[in-house]
Formats: structure tokens, sequence, C-alpha cells
């Protein structure tokens, strides 16, 4: 069965990020990437942008953090679920006991 985009793109990571050389020539490319669109406007700081822009950008920022808390507690419920052990079955109702020792007279 052939692999899906996300497999294949998963494997090429972890290929990429296990050799500690490969890592840090990506990571340097991924900087200088991020400096060349810095210095032609492509990005900017979030003091550089105009009030609206500026909303617009924690609004979403706040957005994305609660819909990661509650993917986070989801999948944290799905694995509590599964790591519990199920109840166990119910059993007639039984009397509760009384002394165990008759009383003299």
């Amino acid at each position: 069965m052939p692999l899906s985009a996300a497999e294949k793109q998963r494997r090429y990571r972890q290929r990429r990020d296990a050799n500690p050389k490969r890592r840090e020539a990506y990571l340097g490319k991924e900087r200088a990437k991020w400096k060349k669109d810095r210095d032609t406007g492509k990005k900017r700081s979030v003091s550089e942008l105009n009030d609206r822009e500026r909303r617009d950008k924690r609004r979403k920022w706040r957005a994305a953090q609660v819909k990661s808390r509650t993917d986070k507690a989801a999948s944290a419920a799905i694995i509590n679920q599964c790591m519990t052990p199920p109840l166990s079955p119910e059993q007639g109702v039984e009397p509760t006991p009384g002394p165990s020792r008759l009383e003299l007279e």
C-alpha cells in the first residue's frame, strides 16, 4: 500500500532531523529565509503593525490557543478513557452484613 503524503512528509522530517548536520543546515536556511522576508517587508513584527492588523493578529492567536487547548484536552480525555479499566459488573444488591457475634442473654 503506498504511503500518503503526510506519511512521506513525516518520514522525510524524521530523516532530516536525525542527522544533526542536516538539521542545522535546514535551520540555517529557514533563518536566512525569515531574515530575507523581514528585509523585503513580507513579515513584520507586531510592534510594526497598525492597530487594526495588531488586533486581528492577536484575535487569531487567541482563537488558535483556544483550539489548541480544546484539542489537547480532548486527546487527554481519550487517552484517559483508554487507560481506565472497565467498571466491574454489578452483581445483585447484597444485604449489608450485621454483627457476626450472637448476643447471649
